[in-house]
């Protein structure tokens, strides 16, 4: 496989890779900003489901988002 070829499924593979945003609270700049990029998804940590994660490569989320998700969703 020739340098190019390589270099073009590389490229290919970054674009079909999803990345989760977790915010504690909608934020409408942030969703504005971002509604054009087709692989970019932005959920609040309420409102989070198992599909979302299950089809993204990247989850990004602050540390207060984590301490909303294991409240709402861990063991009690």
């Amino acid at each position: 496989m020739s340098p190019t070829n390589t270099q073009t499924q590389i490229q290919t593979q970054q674009k079909n890779e999803k990345i989760l945003f977790i915010l504690t609270k909608p934020n409408k700049e942030f969703w504005l900003a971002s509604r054009n990029l087709k692989n970019i998804e932005i959920t609040t940590s309420n409102c989070l489901n198992i599909e979302q994660i299950l089809k993204t490569k990247y989850i990004i989320l602050s540390n207060l988002s984590l301490e909303v998700i294991n409240n709402t969703y861990g063991n009690k």
